[in-house]
């Protein structure tokens, strides 16, 4: 059976599967294989879909001007960003926000941490508990 994928992600993003490149910006796909590029606006491929269609979460928060940083993946269903809170946060606070677009975020208020310290924050996409050290 063969899926559909459309990408509307306006950041672009290259995944390598052996020697096959894809590139995804705004609604098109970009593939190179064998020095070919391919440009489709959607891509169908049971492959493709079960290789890259994957969560990706961001840290947002005071410490990067609520912005879009990706967490480290650190295995299955974990990840991780190591983050400095500076004095001038005012009321240092943080979420874990899913492709950076806001429509599914982590905890249901902001997390808050106390200024002028470093710490490495953890996400598990099954549960959604966040732990810092």
């Amino acid at each position: 059976m063969t899926s559909c994928l459309f990408f509307l992600d306006p950041k672009f993003r290259v995944y390598r599967i052996n020697n096959l490149s894809i590139i995804k910006n705004i609604g098109i796909i970009i593939t190179m294989k064998n020095n070919t590029i391919i440009l489709s606006g959607v891509l169908c491929s049971s492959l493709l879909m079960s290789t890259i269609a994957h969560a990706e979460w961001f840290f947002r928060g005071t410490a990067n001007n609520w912005g879009s940083t990706e967490l480290t993946q650190v295995d299955e269903s974990n990840f991780q960003t190591c983050q400095l809170f500076q004095n001038t946060d005012g009321n240092p606070r943080f979420k874990i926000d899913k492709l950076a677009y806001w429509s599914e975020n982590y905890p249901e208020g902001d997390f808050t941490v106390s200024a002028n310290t470093h710490y490495i924050i953890n996400f598990n996409d099954t549960d959604h508990t966040i732990t810092v050290t």
